[in-house]
């Protein structure tokens, strides 16, 4: 089976969107545990689900000239709020997806398979980071030096 590519802790703090990845195995995956970015800004909507507001920063002469919005808002689904929830810090990848497997009837191979993808989008927003199990951040320590 091939690595699963997330990001080590210290590029996840930064939340960069083109941080560079490391391969980790299947049960490294499902033992890291996703982290909400700190300096976004998130509501919870009336009906349960959640909206994330990233902010912009634009220059003076870019706000001159153009009409660009100060933030732009991400507004989750159901599922996708309920998986926002999770991502704490606290929760391993392999806990959200037993739960998405009990509380939605969805295989747990569906609920792994949702989840990689949905994580993958999250951090390429830069909506959230990992935490890497002791043996991945150690190689990703490694790739640095």
């Amino acid at each position: 089976m091939r690595g699963i590519e997330v990001r080590g802790l210290a590029e996840s703090l930064r939340f960069r969107r083109k941080a560079k990845g490391i391969n980790v195995s299947r049960q490294e995956f499902f033992d890291t545990r996703p982290l909400r970015n700190p300096s976004l800004r998130w509501e919870r909507t009336k009906n349960g689900t959640v909206t994330v507001f990233i902010s912009y920063e634009k220059s003076r002469l870019a706000s001159i000239f153009s009409k660009i919005p100060k933030e732009k808002q991400v507004m989750l689904d159901k599922v996708g709020s309920r998986v926002w929830d999770f991502c704490d810090g606290n929760h391993t990848i392999k806990k959200i997806a037993e739960t998405m497997h009990q509380e939605y009837k969805l295989t747990m191979e569906e609920a792994e398979a949702a989840l990689r993808a949905y994580f993958n989008q999250l951090s390429e927003r830069g909506l959230v980071g990992f935490i890497l199990p002791n043996e991945a951040q150690a190689r990703s320590e490694k790739m640095k030096t």
